[in-house]
């Protein structure tokens, strides 16, 4: 960890690190709901694993679905290839669809990938997606090699994009690039102290309780639990509480 940052967290009460967290991740919340919505066209989210991103984001674009009848998302994790990327962005085309790639980090070590993700996050009014190879897959399922996009993509990520881009590999120009066309926010915890405040808001709302089906007060046992040996826990995330719950 940076010096100056672990100084500056030592520094804070627990109030302020509660009060920046809080923000941080309600702007999140703020710039998904804009994008359900088709305000925004492509958001770009890095941060630290396990502490509630794609909670989040997922939440949101729930609690839309319900809302609005039209609306259509759909969540790639892991892997995907480029002719899946492309098939999946046919059936996101729609003004009510998001897709939501979350640890699909692959994507941009492939050319055909970040370039499909280039053109759907262009500024430009018309927005075209092309496949120029021969695909049968693309053939069996009637999907043309290229067409408009209108939807909304969202990338949940771990990587540190800023360290990436100053790598100067062959991809890091292309990175550059996708990540210019998109909003981006970053939501890293750099200090245990503040994943633990972070995983002690999520663990105690309603819906991580009604997730786990577990009660307010067994989560508040698991997490003082987690407290008193957050030293000797592997990892120090949702899933651990996820688990222990």
């Amino acid at each position: 960890m940076d010096t100056f940052v672990q100084e500056e967290v030592i520094k804070k009460t627990d109030e302020e690190l509660t009060e920046e967290i809080t923000d941080k991740f309600f702007v999140l919340d703020l710039i998904s709901k804009a994008v359900a919505e088709n305000s925004i066209r492509s958001l770009v989210v890095s941060g630290t694993p396990g502490t509630g991103k794609s909670f989040g984001v997922e939440k949101i674009m729930e609690e839309h679905s319900k809302k609005n009848g039209t609306f259509f998302y759909t969540i790639v994790k892991g892997s995907i290839s480029p002719i899946m990327l492309f098939s999946t962005l046919w059936e996101c085309r729609s003004k009510n669809s998001v897709l939501i790639l979350d640890d699909a980090d692959q994507v941009l070590e492939d050319f055909e990938s970040i370039n499909m993700l280039k053109a759907v996050t262009d500024s430009s009014k018309t927005r075209k997606v092309c496949y120029t190879k021969l695909s049968s897959h693309l053939e069996e399922n009637d999907i043309p090699h290229s067409f408009q996009f209108d939807g909304s993509v969202i990338m949940l990520s771990n990587i540190n994009f800023v360290s990436e881009m100053n790598k100067k590999s062959k991809y890091s120009p292309h990175i550059s690039a996708f990540i210019s066309r998109a909003h981006f926010i970053d939501v890293t915890l750099n200090s245990t102290r503040e994943k633990m405040i972070r995983l002690l808001m999520v663990a105690n709302s309603e819906l991580f309780c009604k997730e786990h089906k577990v009660t307010k007060k067994q989560v508040d046992n698991c997490c003082d639990w987690i407290k008193e040996n957050q030293d000797k826990i592997r990892e120090l995330s949702l899933r651990t509480v996820g688990k222990i719950c």
